[in-house]
């Protein structure tokens, strides 16, 4: 099996027809994370887009990363420049073809998995729900989630604190409950 950045240097040389290897093995991941920011209404437009972007733009890849980070910086960048107000569903996460755990820890998933706890994540406000999503849904670092909203390190940390520190008041749990999140 290829890798992906052969795949990409290849597509790059002129054999195209390779980039349905690319979309096979990154469809899954890209229409979960669409859907963890826009919801299924949007989603399949977005993954479109993301795929129609990282096609037109696969010469700009830089084997220097991953190629799922690069596409999935595509993706988000596409789901925060939809019109539509973000709409969360964790409910559709979980019933997702290819929704895989393994990178999150359990105690993270058991907490989000919490209906009263969906809920409350759906109604933050979108900065704070971003931060929350990408951090424990997508186990990004501070450092990528920056990079992906244009933000401080700093900052990130601050809204997923502030984040938190809602849902903690919303729950109204004591600190040691919410140190698992």
């Amino acid at each position: 099996m290829l890798s992906d950045e052969r795949i990409v240097d290849m597509i790059v040389q002129g054999r195209v027809e390779l980039f349905d290897e690319l979309l096979s093995r990154y469809r899954r991941p890209v229409y979960r994370l669409a859907c963890s920011i826009l919801g299924r209404d949007e989603a399949e437009d977005a993954v479109q887009e993301v795929f129609i972007r990282a096609f037109k733009n696969i010469s700009g890849y830089s084997e220097s990363g991953r190629f799922w980070g690069w596409l999935r910086r595509i993706t988000i960048n596409v789901c925060l420049k939809k019109t539509r107000p973000v709409v969360i569903s964790l409910d559709e996460i979980d019933e997702m073809p290819g929704h895989e755990t393994d990178s999150v820890s359990e105690s993270v998933i058991s907490a989000i998995e919490s209906a009263e706890l969906k809920a409350l994540i759906r109604e933050l406000p979108s900065v704070y729900r971003y931060v929350i999503v990408l951090k424990y849904l997508e186990d990004m670092s501070y450092t990528e989630i920056a990079e992906v909203l244009g933000e401080s390190v700093s900052n990130i940390g601050v809204r997923l604190h502030r984040a938190k520190e809602m849902l903690r008041a919303r729950m109204k749990v004591d600190a040691d409950d919410m140190q698992r999140i």
